[in-house]
């Protein structure tokens, strides 16, 4: 049987990403309804990269053709021009930038809370334009999302993932191509480390023997001091 164990005023009821541009993998695209019943795409994204690393958001687009805005911005993002027939799983592992931002809202339990939402979905090659938050990452847990997920909404919340070791292996397939044009800030490989650490030990060992020859000098120097005070003595 499952054992429970947690402090339920420890989980916060939504994660907050600080504003800023984030790295964005296509995860998933599901059609559905809306809150008001107007069909709708459901698109999930994974943060790669930063303190955000693997957290998921989404964002919807209506599919009513006399608002097809929202959809026509997700597509030129992942790379689409004129015209396109085809599968939205021709898209999954797909590289944009996310621009999050926050809002007010109301969650399940109908009190008010303030919630992380996409405000767009731009190419890639939007993302070195743009300031990517550096905040540190509070530990991830389940929120409680908003109700109204309309297809105008950015709410979002995070599912966990029941294959998510298997997901990373697939990320880290996906995602091969797209590491050339987004690099996080580089960071002394291993080799290196090994290599200044040595070169401080050789400098240090350096030092000790300098220190040795100067001692032992100072020996000799003494003690020829003392054999010519012997040798006066003897005269």
């Amino acid at each position: 049987m499952p054992k429970l164990n947690y402090n339920l005023d420890d989980i916060p009821d939504s994660i907050i990403i600080p504003n800023g541009r984030y790295r964005g993998i296509l995860r998933s695209v599901t059609k559905g309804d809306s809150s008001t019943g107007n069909p709708m795409f459901t698109w999930v994204w994974r943060i790669k990269g930063g303190d955000q690393n693997r957290q998921e958001v989404r964002s919807w687009t209506t599919l009513l053709r006399t608002n097809l805005t929202q959809l026509k911005e997700h597509l030129i993002a992942l790379g689409v021009k004129g015209k396109i027939r085809g599968s939205t799983d021709d898209f999954i592992g797909g590289a944009v930038c996310l621009v999050m931002g926050t809002r007010q809202g109301v969650n399940r339990m109908g009190e008010k809370s303030t919630f992380s939402t996409v405000l767009g979905v731009l190419p890639i090659s939007k993302l070195k334009k743009g300031k990517v938050s550096s905040t540190s990452a509070k530990k991830r847990r389940r929120p409680v999302d908003d109700d109204d997920e309309d297809e105008d909404d950015g709410l979002f919340g995070e599912d966990e993932d029941e294959e998510d070791e298997d997901d990373d292996e697939d990320d880290d397939d996906e995602d091969e191509d797209d590491d050339d044009e987004e690099e996080d800030e580089p960071k002394p490989s291993r080799r290196q480390r090994l290599k200044e650490q040595a070169a401080k030990q050789r400098k240090e060992k350096a030092r000790r023997a300098k220190r040795r020859r100067d001692e032992e000098e100072d020996d000799e120097d003494e003690d020829d001091e003392d054999d010519e005070d012997d040798d006066e003595d003897e005269d």
